[in-house]
């Protein structure tokens, strides 16, 4: 076996066909008979040897392939096997970060009901709130001053537009000074606001306001605006429920028309000065009789004794 690699020739000089086809099955690559010709020998030899090198290199390459194959099947178990850890890992991770995922999503769930919750009530407590600056009884509004000698209107309600014969829609970023508010009681406000502003905290004056029918006597109060601003008619006193930061210029205002009180008040006081006055006068009118009697009996008799009874008397009478 040793020598299966090793291509031979047999030289011979037996004619046997039979002989010939026993060398070839046991291993010969070729045979000459003899007598046999140098150079065909040569040239036999030569295309043996040219058959060995290329066979020899072909089971090379084979023999590379092979462990090139074997190499490669290595690799691939190997990497086979690393696929499987990290397919084993990324499983893992998947079913780690979907329970992240369900929980952030039942996390999220519970927190969009409890917004959508909030939300509802915060617009069924504006619902309310806006129900009544909308009916109250008072003028109400939100206001933003223009410099020093001016004020906008940004909201008002009902009763408000009602004083200055407008409605809200119409009184809506509209000046004082346009919906005919004398020059002296703007800045009478514009000072009251800027107290506000300063002082942040809310700021109460009485006066009287002279309009067509008459006088009217006004209790306001006013107060810097503390929130987010909003937009056009969204701007109401309701904004004040929900402070965060102070707007500049902007501010609320709750008036009371108190003239029927101040009326009830200077009733009240003209009564009292009127009971005063009758109290003095019956003062002075007692008086005046125990002067006018003192005198008579001062005048009746010249006995001191009986004259000091008399008068004693007439100022203790029992």
């Amino acid at each position: 076996p040793e020598l299966d690699a090793i291509p031979f020739v047999v030289l011979t000089a037996k004619a046997d066909d039979r002989w010939r086809v026993q060398m070839l099955q046991a291993g010969a690559q070729d045979y000459l008979m003899k007598p046999f010709s140098v150079e065909e020998l040569r040239s036999r030899l030569g295309n043996l040897i040219t058959m060995k090198r290329a066979r020899d290199f072909l089971q090379q390459q084979l023999d590379s392939q092979s462990q090139d194959v074997a190499a490669l099947a290595q690799e691939a178990a190997r990497r086979g096997h690393e696929l499987q850890l990290l397919t084993a890992q990324l499983e893992s991770r998947v079913e780690e970060r979907t329970a992240e995922l369900v929980q952030t999503n039942t996390y999220l769930q519970r927190e969009i009901i409890e917004r959508q919750q909030t939300e509802a009530a915060l617009r069924q407590s504006e619902s309310t709130l806006r129900s009544f600056y909308n009916s109250a009884s008072m003028m109400m509004g939100i206001v933003e001053l223009i410099g020093n000698d001016n004020v906008r209107h940004i909201s008002d309600n009902a009763t408000a537009a009602k004083w200055f014969g407008l409605t809200p829609e119409a009184m809506q970023n509209r000046l004082a000074s346009e919906m005919g508010v004398p020059a002296e009681y703007v800045s009478m406000w514009i000072e009251q606001y800027r107290e506000a502003e300063r002082t942040q905290a809310p700021v109460h004056f009485e006066y009287c306001h002279q309009t067509v029918e008459g006088v009217r006597w006004l209790s306001v109060t006013v107060c810097p605006i503390l929130g987010t601003p909003g937009q056009g008619s969204n701007w109401s006193v309701l904004s004040v429920t929900n402070p965060q930061s102070a707007i500049g210029n902007r501010f609320a205002y709750i008036v009371e028309d108190i003239s029927d009180r101040k009326q009830a008040e200077e009733e009240r006081a003209q009564l009292i000065r009127e009971q005063a006055a009758l109290a003095q006068a019956e003062t002075a009118k007692r008086r005046f009789a125990f002067l006018a009697e003192a005198s008579q009996i001062l005048a009746a008799s010249l006995d001191y004794e009986v004259t000091l009874k008399n008068l004693a008397h007439l100022a203790v009478p029992y």
